[in-house]
């Protein structure tokens, strides 16, 4: 079974974004371990801009999420 890890990235027009980014470019992860970024989209795409991070995460909606866990 694969683990996952969740990161909140926090208040939007905070520093939030650009720390969870560089912590993300920072860091590799094992292929075992899902890792899912909680919050707005446009937060983190202007923090990666900012940072200049190539990261990009899949989108997710919740009902993804929540069907996932349930398996």
């Amino acid at each position: 079974m694969n683990k996952r890890l969740a990161f909140m990235i926090g208040d939007p027009a905070g520093v939030g974004p650009e720390i969870t980014i560089k912590a993300l470019d920072e860091f590799t992860f094992n292929s075992d371990i899902q890792v899912l970024l909680v919050g707005d989209r446009r937060s983190f795409d202007r923090a990666k801009k900012i940072v200049g991070s190539d990261v990009n995460p899949e989108n997710v909606v919740e009902n993804q999420i929540t069907s996932s866990i349930s398996q």
